[in-house]
């Protein structure tokens, strides 16, 4: 443009010359016209556009010195019209326009309608806000701060295909209070029926809430520093005449704010929709369902575990105290695989909505039974006597004595028969 500009004045001279003041009158403006349009633009034009930057760095001193030379005028002037026009006069002043620009040109050479796409949705970004691509809180996979790691829950996490969970407290979803993330899970086992708060409570993700108006090239920011790939969105509600308090709207992550810069939806192998919003399925992949219940244990290989020194103790104690269980009727070493068959040592939970449930009772009266209880951890309550006085106990107190008694009394009866009958045939 410099070296256009420069050459422009430069044929003015001699078309004069040649005219003269005799000469025909319009012969000077057509040779200086003709001299300006190919010597001072479409030349220039023409070379500087396949080799601009060669000629550039040629001629940085002529510039710099031109633009010095200029600055005088050029820059009043430069502000006078900023002040009287309130924009930048360039093509490529403004975002806008240059959307426009790349709108109206679409896909050409070497411009693929994807990369146009992903040009578009960059120079778009600083204008999107959280709201715009969030996923709606009735929507979220989330579980509650009172469940319990078995495996029906594992498996439901693992099948739901989120890396990162949030954790709610009470009936109400929006009350969001841990973060879960799968890898945590690592050394948990579903056998175990850890709690879900003793997992959360150690390890402490932290909960990264943004408002909803954030625009999504600052929640990208915050992304990048590492505080979260997951944050929780958030708005101030002033409808109604109580105070104003922050509603949870829903959740935004990483991957929404990818899928709006390069325009298309990001999916993986367990993904089931192509857009939450539009709750677009995704086609069929050949993929069956992912089926986890061969991992699981058959009722007969489930048993509740306990420690090895509770073990121990219930070992120790009834062989020691509890007749039925004592060396001249039982060993020791076929006590202790009693103690471990899976469907001995049992676990029972008290539910409070239903307390006159049958499971809650293990005896009743007037009912015969046929087993031994030992208490091994918790209380139960006792009723006993006409008056029906109640009263606790706790671990390591037994029930059923006689019901076991009667059977090792019965069989040390026939082993003495038999002895003598045998004694007498001899």
């Amino acid at each position: 443009a410099a070296a256009g500009r420069g050459a422009s004045p430069l044929p003015g001279g001699p078309a004069a010359a040649v005219g003269g003041p005799r000469g025909a009158p319009w012969l000077p403006v057509l040779l200086c016209t003709a001299a300006v349009f190919l010597g001072g633009e479409v030349l220039p034009y023409s070379v500087c556009s396949r080799h601009g930057l060669a000629i550039a760095s040629r001629t940085l001193c002529l510039t710099r010195l031109l633009m010095l030379a200029a600055f005088p005028v050029c820059y009043p002037l430069s502000r006078l019209l900023d002040w009287a026009l309130r924009q930048e006069l360039s093509v490529f002043s403004t975002r806008e326009r240059l959307l426009e620009t790349l709108r109206a040109a679409g896909p050409h050479g070497d411009l693929v309608r994807e990369e146009l796409a992903m040009v578009q949705g960059a120079l778009e970004l600083r204008t999107k806000v959280v709201e715009d691509v969030l996923t709606p809180l009735a929507d979220c996979f989330m579980l509650r701060a009172d469940a319990v790691l078995d495996f029906a829950t594992v498996s439901e996490i693992l099948r739901s295909g989120y890396t990162r969970i949030p954790v709610y407290e009470g009936d109400r979803r929006d009350n969001i209070v841990d973060l879960l993330f799968v890898k945590d899970l690592a050394f948990v086992d579903p056998d175990d029926c850890t709690p879900l708060q003793t997992v959360t409570r150690f390890y402490r993700r932290p909960l990264h809430c943004v408002f909803n108006d954030t625009r999504l090239d600052t929640l990208l920011e915050e992304f990048k520093k590492g505080k979260s790939h997951l944050a929780i969105v958030q708005r101030v509600n002033n409808e109604g005449e109580g105070d104003p308090f922050y509603e949870v709207m829903g959740i935004v992550t990483l991957e929404d704010v990818i899928e709006e810069i390069i325009k298309s939806e990001i999916l993986d192998e367990t993904d089931l929709y192509t857009d939450n919003r539009k709750k677009e399925r995704v086609p069929h992949r050949g993929r069956k369902p992912q089926d986890f219940s061969i991992f699981r244990l058959s009722e007969s290989e489930m048993k509740v575990k306990i420690s090895p020194q509770l073990l121990l103790a219930t070992h120790r104690f009834m062989a020691t105290e509890v007749e039925p269980f004592k060396s001249p009727y039982l060993s020791e070493k076929i006590l202790l695989r009693l103690l471990k068959h899976p469907n001995v040592i049992q676990e029972l939970k008290y539910d409070r909505k239903n307390k006159k449930a049958a499971e809650h009772y293990l005896y009743q009266r007037n009912r015969p039974v046929d087993y031994f209880v030992l208490i091994l951890q918790g209380k139960v309550q006792v009723e006993v006597g006409k008056e029906g006085l109640r009263f606790e106990n706790g671990a390591f107190t037994y029930y059923g004595v006689p019901a076991i008694m009667a059977v090792v009394s019965s069989e040390n009866d026939v082993r003495k028969m038999g002895s003598l009958a045998g004694s007498s045939f001899l």
